[in-house]
């Protein structure tokens, strides 16, 4: 599947929307089953935190190389996986941990 996703990466300016979110769908599965562990809160601060920390370093490489399809790409995980981190920390709260 991973050489898949990187060929569907190079070839992502020209799908339509619909492709586009089920690729960006698909990648965000694929980083997060891979990366993030929900065992336990520390777990997964320190899995996360190292998924976007790469994810951002992908994204600033894509822009110096001028790889803008891949630039786009990691920017939209980006923003997925800082919105996953806020909703788990919510929800721990509203659990009352």
């Amino acid at each position: 599947m991973e050489n898949d996703l990187r060929l569907k990466i190079t070839e992502y300016f020209s799908m339509n929307k619909i492709d586009r979110d089920i690729l960006i769908r698909d990648l965000t599965n694929f980083y997060f089953d891979r990366n993030v562990s929900t065992r336990n809160p520390n777990e997964f601060e320190i899995s996360i935190g190292q998924l976007l920390f790469h994810l951002e370093l992908e994204y600033k490489f894509a822009l110096k190389s001028e790889a803008y399809n891949r630039a786009e790409i990691y920017q939209k995980l980006c923003r997925i996986f800082h919105n996953i981190r806020e909703k788990y920390y919510t929800s721990l709260e509203e659990d009352g941990m």
